[in-house]
C-alpha cells in the first residue's frame, strides 16, 4: 500500500492523526474498524478526542476506552476532565456516555462472571470502541494468561466502530488483527462477497484500514553503550537532570537498587506493579498520574509505565532500557514527551550472547512444554476424576513434570489438580502461569503467537553475534530505532575512558620480557585486572583471575587498544612480550 510518510518532527496543525482519521472516517464508507499504528507522542489520544468526542455527544452515543495500565487509565481521565472544561456544554454528557477501563479489569469480570449483559462491560451499548496499547494482547500474555478473554470479548461479533492504537504493531499483529475484526464483524454488508474478490487480502484490508504513514524521529536522541547493570552507578554520576531507569524484572530493579546503596546513591526510588500496596510507590505513580512527573532524581521502573503513560517534565534527561524486545525499547523510549530541538540521553546495555543463549533455552523449554501439554490436555482435564488410580500414576507423573517445567503456563484449577499447584514456581524470564478459569483447562493462543515471535527474535540476535561479535545487540537496538535503514549515531564514552586508562599502564611496561609466571602476577595487579574485568564481555567476576589467554584475546580483539602480547620461547621456555600494535619485534 503507497503512503505518505511523514516524521513527527514534521507534525504541524494542518497535518496531525486527527486529520488524518477524520479523513479515514469521512472517506471510507465500508470501513468500520481502523487501526492507528503511529509513534508514541503523534497524539492518538488527542485524536479520539478531537474527533470521537464532538460525534458521540452529536450523535448522542457511547463510548469505550480501553487501556493497559492503571497508570495510563488515570491519565486519560485527567485529560477527559481537561477537554469537559474546554467544553463545558458537552461535560455532563461525556461524563455519562464515555467509560474507561483496563483490560485486566474487564478480563477479571469475564472469568468471575457468568454473563455481563446490561452492565458497562457489554460491549453492544456502545456505538464506538478504543483500544489503547492494543499490543498489549501478545506483549502481557507472557505473564498473563487472559489475554485472549479480553482480545475475543472485545473484537468478536461486535457492532459499531473500533479504533485499535499502538505504537508498536508488528506486521503479523496487523494481519491478525484485519483477519479476526473481518471474521467476526457482526454486520454482512460490511464483510461484502469476499470470495468474489481476486486479492481477498487486499480486500480484508480495505475493509480496516490503516493510519501508520508516519514515522518517528530520534534525531534528537544521544545515544550511550555500556557493557552490563555494575555499570550505571559510574555512569549515573556524571549524568545531569532527572533518569529513568527501565528494567526487565523486579530482580532487576532490586539488584540496580543494591548497586546505587553501595556506591552512596541516595536519591532514587523503586516503582513496579506492587506499587498498590506499597505506600512510597504508590506516591510515585499517583504523582505520575496527575503531573507526568515524579520527585526523586533517579527511577528505576519496571514495564508497570512501560505503555501509554506521558511524562512531560523537561528536567528528565536521561534514560536507561534494559530490554530485550522491540516493542519494550519502542514503548519505553515514548515515555518521556519531548518538545522540538529538546535533546534526550539514551543508555542502550550491549548484552552478551550468553544472556540471549539462557534467555532461548528458557523460551525454548516453554514451547516445548506447550507443545506437551496440548498433547496431554484431555487426560489433565481428566485428572481430579482418576489421580489415584495406579493405571494412570505414569501420565499424571509426566503430565506435572511439563506444567511444572511451563512455569505457570497455563490455567489449571486448583480445586480439581491440587497436586500440582502444590510444586509450581517461577523461573527466570518466563512468567507463564495457571490459574483457575472457568473449571477448565486452558492456553491462552496470543500466548503461544508471542512466544513464537520471542524465539524467532531471539535466534536473530544470536545469529547476528556470529557477524557483528560482541556488538551485535547494541547495532540491532540501533536498527530497532532506525526507521529509513541508516544507524542513528552512538557514543561509548564509558567504554572510551576505560579502554584508555589501560592503554596508559600498558604503556609502563612495553617491551618488557616475561615469564609465564610473571605475566600472570602482571594482569593480577590491581590496576590492571580491573580495568581487564570492565572490558572484557561478559565481565569477568571477581571470583575469578584473569588469565593469560583472556587478556590475550582482550588486547587483540579492541581495535582501541594500542597493545599486543607475543609470545616467545627462549631455552624450551615461553615468554610474553607486551609491544604496540603493528610492531615487527
Amino acid at each position: 500500500m503507497n503512503r505518505n510518510i511523514i516524521t513527527t518532527k514534521e507534525l504541524n496543525n494542518n497535518l496531525t492523526v486527527s486529520v488524518l482519521l477524520s479523513q479515514k472516517l469521512s472517506n471510507t464508507q465500508q470501513a468500520r474498524n481502523f487501526i492507528i499504528n503511529t509513534p508514541t507522542g503523534s497524539g492518538k489520544t488527542f485524536a479520539i478526542q478531537e474527533v470521537l468526542f464532538p460525534r458521540i455527544y452529536s450523535e448522542q452515543s457511547h463510548l469505550l476506552y480501553v487501556v493497559n495500565r492503571n497508570a495510563v487509565l488515570g491519565q486519560f481521565s485527567a485529560s477527559l476532565k481537561e477537554y469537559s472544561q474546554r467544553h463545558p456544554d458537552m461535560a455532563e454528557f461525556l461524563y455519562q456516555h464515555v467509560t474507561c477501563m483496563t483490560y485486566q479489569r474487564l478480563e477479571t469480570v469475564l472469568r468471575t462472571c457468568e454473563s455481563v449483559a446490561g452492565t458497562i462491560y457489554d460491549t453492544r451499548r456502545y456505538n464506538y470502541i478504543c483500544l489503547d496499547e492494543v499490543h498489549y494482547f501478545w506483549h502481557d500474555s507472557s505473564f498473563n494468561p487472559y489475554t485472549d478473554l479480553s482480545y475475543q470479548h472485545l473484537l468478536f461479533n461486535q457492532t459499531g466502530f473500533r479504533f485499535l492504537m499502538s505504537a508498536s504493531l508488528t506486521d503479523e499483529m496487523i494481519r491478525k488483527l484485519q483477519a479476526d475484526l473481518y471474521n467476526h464483524t457482526r454486520e454482512a454488508s460490511y464483510r461484502g462477497p469476499i470470495h468474489a474478490q481476486p486479492n481477498p487480502e487486499k480486500y480484508i484490508s480495505s475493509r480496516c484500514p490503516i493510519i501508520d504513514n508516519l514515522k518517528p524521529d530520534y534525531s534528537n536522541l544521544h545515544v550511550n553503550a555500556f557493557n552490563v547493570m555494575d555499570d550505571i552507578p559510574e555512569l549515573i554520576k556524571k549524568c545531569q537532570g532527572k533518569t529513568i531507569i527501565f528494567v526487565s524484572s523486579i530482580a532487576e530493579g532490586n539488584r540496580i537498587a543494591d548497586l546505587f546503596k553501595s556506591n552512596n546513591i541516595a536519591d532514587f526510588k523503586v516503582l513496579t506493579s506492587k506499587y498498590r500496596t506499597e505506600p512510597d510507590m504508590n506516591e510515585t505513580m499517583h504523582s505520575i498520574a496527575l503531573r507526568d512527573t515524579f520527585d526523586c532524581s533517579i527511577l528505576i521502573t519496571t514495564t508497570v509505565i512501560d505503555n501509554g503513560v506521558n511524562l512531560k517534565d523537561n528536567s528528565i534527561k536521561n534514560l536507561f532500557i534494559l530490554t530485550h524486545s522491540k516493542i519494550d525499547l519502542i514503548q519505553c523510549l515514548g515515555r518521556r514527551r519531548t518538545s522540538k530541538d529538546e535533546q534526550l540521553n539514551l543508555y542502550l546495555c550491549r548484552r552478551n550472547l550468553k544472556y540471549f543463549t539462557d534467555l532461548k533455552r528458557c523460551l525454548d523449554s516453554v514451547w516445548h512444554s506447550y507443545s506437551i501439554i496440548a498433547r496431554y490436555k484431555s487426560a489433565v482435564e481428566r485428572l481430579h476424576i482418576y489421580h489415584d488410580n495406579p493405571e494412570y500414576q505414569g501420565d499424571f507423573n509426566k503430565i506435572g513434570y511439563y506444567i511444572n517445567a511451563v512455569n505457570k503456563l497455563c490455567c489449571i484449577p486448583q480445586a480439581q489438580c491440587p497436586h500440582f499447584h502444590s510444586g509450581c514456581h517461577y523461573r527466570g524470564n518466563c512468567n507463564y502461569q495457571y490459574r483457575e478459569f472457568r473449571q477448565e483447562f486452558h492456553i491462552n493462543p496470543l500466548s503461544v503467537e508471542n512466544i513464537t515471535a520471542q524465539i524467532a527474535s531471539i535466534n536473530n540476535i544470536i545469529e547476528r553475534f556470529n557477524i557483528d561479535g560482541a556488538d551485535a545487540f547494541l547495532l540491532e537496538q540501533l536498527q530497532w530505532l532506525s526507521s529509513d535503514g541508516a544507524l542513528i549515531p552512538h557514543s561509548d564514552t564509558g567504554r572510551v575512558a576505560l579502554i584508555q586508562a589501560l592503554n596508559d599502564e600498558l604503556q609502563k611496561h612495553i617491551c618488557q620480557k616475561m615469564s609465564s609466571r610473571q605475566f600472570t602476577d602482571f594482569l593480577a595487579r590491581p590496576e590492571i585486572s580491573s580495568l581487564c574485568r570492565k572490558l572484557c564481555t561478559p565481565r569477568i567476576p571477581l571470583s575469578k583471575p584473569v588469565t593469560k589467554h583472556t587478556a590475550i584475546d582482550l588486547l587483540s580483539s579492541e581495535a582501541a587498544l594500542a597493545y599486543e602480547i607475543k609470545q616467545t620461547e627462549e631455552k624450551s621456555k615461553k615468554y610474553y612480550l607486551l609491544v604496540p600494535k603493528e610492531s615487527t619485534i
